[in-house]
């Protein structure tokens, strides 16, 4: 799940500001922001971002913050020790309801292991251990826009595992309604 939390700048501060590399102090939005993705001048996107609020798997988590341009804020296992018990892949990616009965049971299991941990006075910081990576993590997530762009070309690629592929598609739909014409332009090239 992820949901947009804030934005700042805009299409035409994009092209307000690439415009001063022209000396001059607007543009024709549409037609520099086409131009400036199809030449791969991309820094007039650093003035535009925004910030959103993910709910994943940890395991997903970590492909997004493979991208260290990013700022990131998660929750944290070792001051929050009753997280949301969520299975976050969903079980027909194990292609047999028996596998996903065996992988569901070990998760399980697992949280009556961490929460007998806690009982027993192990920290939260060492019994969160014992937690797979299915597990629900929540954060923020924060960047510009030129770094979205980045994101959403490696993401929706068709080799990128289909949970990220899902979120950064609705990254992309999100973004569309803030930044419509870098993201048309964008669409337009990749």
């Amino acid at each position: 799940m992820v949901k947009l939390i804030e934005t700042w700048g805009s299409d035409e501060r994009v092209a307000n500001v690439a415009a001063l590399s022209y000396g001059k102090e607007s543009a024709d939005t549409e037609r520099l922001i086409n131009k400036l993705l199809k030449l791969g001048h991309t820094s007039p996107f650093e003035f535009a971002g925004a910030t959103f609020y993910v709910e994943t798997s940890i395991i997903v988590q970590r492909q997004w913050m493979r991208h260290r341009h990013f700022s990131y804020l998660e929750q944290s296992l070792r001051y929050v020790k009753n997280p949301d018990k969520d299975f976050m892949i969903d079980q027909s990616r194990f292609k047999d309801p028996e596998l996903a009965g065996i992988a569901y049971e070990l998760y399980v299991n697992s949280i009556t292991v961490y929460k007998t941990l806690l009982e027993h006075g192990v920290s939260a910081e060492v019994a969160r251990s014992v937690l797979p990576l299915g597990f629900k993590t929540r954060f923020y997530v924060s960047g510009n826009l030129r770094e979205w762009l980045h994101f959403l070309k490696l993401r929706l690629a068709n080799d990128a595992q289909y949970e990220i592929r899902y979120e950064a598609q609705q990254v992309l739909e999100l973004l569309r309604q803030q930044f419509p014409i870098t993201i048309q332009a964008w669409e337009g090239i990749n």
